[in-house]
């Protein structure tokens, strides 16, 4: 990269691309794609010192970032950063929601427990209206997947899981189509139809993990559109600009989560705000401008799968909360809707330290805002 500071047009044409990665991240991809070859499940969560490189290269390959504003300002030094997001990284298994609900009275964490449990076996026995399926959106599939289900599925079966077949063909629906060309996305949310038993529903009540190329998978209510789901985005300041949660998201993903761990750690985010989420998804994708090379004929928009750490044509993916009824997300709708000084809701880092939570947290608020 050439020298000097660079206009704000530069610095927001730079977001557009993919994060740049570390020789050390390079090096890890290749030794997890040799692993493959072996079937073997290699770690991907990096150490204290790794983690530290790679926030250094990410704020020296990206001067304007937030990352590299707060490490500039002396108010937060690299050892914090790191601690603060391997800390947030221990909220991305579902058995740690529990820590999440301390400042709620002892009857409403009774009753959002028995809440989540109860909504998870209802869609369990009832969802499908089938004795024998289930249907669930599944996060944490790679989109290389799109054009290998069989292989998925039989990755799945391994994992004791049976993908549905009906005349011939997978029960998979990918969220949103595979555009290379206008977004990236390395993950791309599927609905799935399993065939019950005992392994299906141990992994969909969040009491055992499944991983595919070392990849966790997490399973949520396919019902995005419920009368009790609604969708949420990055809150525009005065400026109409946007604090971007996808940059943030990246650093979770510098220490080794991937989009359904990301979506875990912003669910218990949300419930330690006093936001009563079932799931938290991403939206999968947006419509995005396709531009042809010639005039003729004009730029259409084309819906296409993005990434959760992408930032496309200035705009990240939305989420969808979902809740346990139309009056819960009537609740929670109106702490989204809350601005910041009356207690709205942030999605970020999670850790005590006040100046990482300056900086790395952003406020949310719902689409009807």
């Amino acid at each position: 990269r050439a020298g000097g500071v660079r206009s704000s047009v530069a610095a927001k044409i730079e977001f557009e691309n993919m994060w740049y990665l570390t020789e050390e991240e390079r090096k890890a991809i290749v030794h997890i794609q040799a692993a493959k070859y072996l079937n073997k499940d290699v770690g991907m969560i990096p150490s204290a010192g790794e983690l530290q490189g790679r926030l250094q290269h990410f704020a020296r390959s990206y001067p304007n970032s937030r990352t590299a504003r707060a490490l500039k300002s002396k108010e937060v030094s690299l050892e914090a950063l790191a601690s603060a997001i391997q800390q947030t990284c221990g909220h991305a298994s579902v058995d740690k929601q529990n820590e999440c609900l301390n400042n709620w009275g002892e009857e409403e964490q009774a009753w959002y427990l028995q809440t989540w449990k109860e909504d998870r076996m209802e869609h369990f026995n009832n969802g499908n209206g089938n004795a024998q399926l289930v249907t669930m959106t599944v996060l944490g599939i790679s989109a290389e997947y799109i054009r290998k289900i069989e292989v998925l599925c039989k990755k799945l079966e391994k994992l004791g899981m049976v993908v549905n077949t009906v005349h011939g063909k997978r029960c998979i629906a990918w969220r949103a189509p595979c555009r290379p060309e206008l977004a990236a996305a390395d993950e791309i949310p599927a609905v799935v139809t399993f065939v019950k038993n005992e392994e299906v529903l141990k992994w969909w009540m969040g009491e055992t993990e499944k991983k595919i190329d070392g990849k966790v998978l997490k399973a949520a209510d396919p019902r995005t559109e419920a009368e009790h789901a609604f969708k949420v985005r990055v809150r525009q300041d005065r400026n109409k600009t946007v604090s971007y949660l996808a940059e943030i998201t990246h650093l979770l993903k510098m220490n080794g989560m991937n989009a359904a761990q990301v979506a875990e750690i912003y669910r218990q985010g949300l419930l330690q705000q006093g936001v009563a989420a079932l799931d938290f998804t991403p939206n999968a994708g947006m419509l995005l401008w396709n531009k042809p090379r010639d005039s003729n004929p004009p730029g259409r928009r084309v819906f296409t799968a993005v990434g959760i750490d992408q930032v496309q044509q200035y705009r990240e993916v939305d989420w969808v909360v979902r809740c346990f009824s139309e009056q819960a997300s009537d609740t929670a709708m109106q702490a989204f809707d809350r601005n910041a000084r009356s207690g709205g809701v942030h999605l970020g880092l999670i850790t005590e330290d006040t100046k990482i939570l300056k900086w790395f947290t952003v406020p949310m608020a719902s689409m009807s805002s």
